[in-house]
């Protein structure tokens, strides 16, 4: 079962308000004021030309870090003439994970001009638990160029749950055959 938008919604604060007339989704009352939150699932099938039941496990770290930065940059310019928006990014496919892209991801917010007053990355651990890390404004997030081009440089593999087969003391992931970690090595 893939976590929803819902489960996201689950673990965030239960002071949160749903937004009937605006576009945003949430707003809650901080001690700093009100505070709005968009919530932004990483789905970038059309983009991967895939679907959820079939989205691809090996992704290059450069193209996840483009497709990411430029979904972050739309809703930006979206909510350029408000304050106090806070984006809440997440994945349902577990294939799809921005874990392994956070640096570049990271390093390249941060270099950027966002509207946006903050940026989080809630990571869903199924529909049970969940750990968020903020991704902009983040003081010392910002790589070297060479850091950034071995990044970029990289393709990872993350399976599907699917594709895992848990044993009673062991957990076996198929490794595509193909796979290689952009450096030659398999």
């Amino acid at each position: 079962m893939h976590p929803t938008k819902e489960d996201v919604e689950f673990f965030l604060p239960k002071t949160l308000r749903q937004n009937l007339q605006d576009d945003l989704d949430c707003s809650v009352d901080t001690k700093n004021g009100k505070k709005y939150l968009e919530l932004m699932e990483f789905a970038p099938l059309r983009q991967l030309g895939s679907r959820h039941d079939d989205a691809p496990t090996q992704h290059n770290g450069g193209v996840m870090t483009d497709i990411f930065i430029k979904e972050v940059r739309k809703k930006s310019e979206k909510y350029k003439n408000l304050t106090d928006v806070f984006l809440v990014t997440y994945v349902t496919e577990r294939a799809l994970n921005l874990m392994p892209y956070l640096r570049p991801i990271k390093s390249q917010l941060n270099q950027s001009q966002l509207s946006l007053e903050r940026v989080y990355y809630v990571s869903l651990h199924g529909t049970t638990g969940a750990s968020s890390l903020r991704l902009y404004p983040v003081d010392g997030a910002v790589l070297s160029r060479a850091e950034e081009a071995r990044w970029r440089s990289i393709t990872f593999f993350t399976p599907r749950h699917s594709d895992m087969r848990v044993g009673e003391s062991s957990v076996e992931i198929p490794i595509p055959k193909n796979f290689t970690n952009g450096n030659g090595d398999n």
